[in-house]
């Protein structure tokens, strides 16, 4: 009998340490997860902001060429006026 007591205690103790196992297993599970999505999440802004500063440079770009085209044509009214 008292083999057989001393067999249900190692099970039971055995069970507890399978059980707390599995209960860090979910939490770690839980923490992967929250992690991919703070990466995800973190991606996205980072693709937005990307896609903004392109838009940003491309607009700069536009404007750069739309002042030197203004400079040029201010320098030939310049010239135009000053052969009058």
């Amino acid at each position: 009998m008292l083999e057989s007591e001393l067999k249900f205690r190692q099970a039971n103790d055995l069970e507890m340490k399978l059980n707390k196992a599995n209960a860090e297993i979910e939490v770690r599970v839980l923490d992967n997860k929250n992690l991919e999505k703070t990466i995800n999440e973190q991606r996205v802004r980072l693709e937005a902001n990307q896609a903004l500063i392109d838009g940003l440079t491309s607009e700069k770009n536009h404007l750069d060429l739309s002042l030197k085209e203004s400079q040029d044509q201010r320098f030939q009214y310049f010239n135009k006026s000053e052969r009058l």
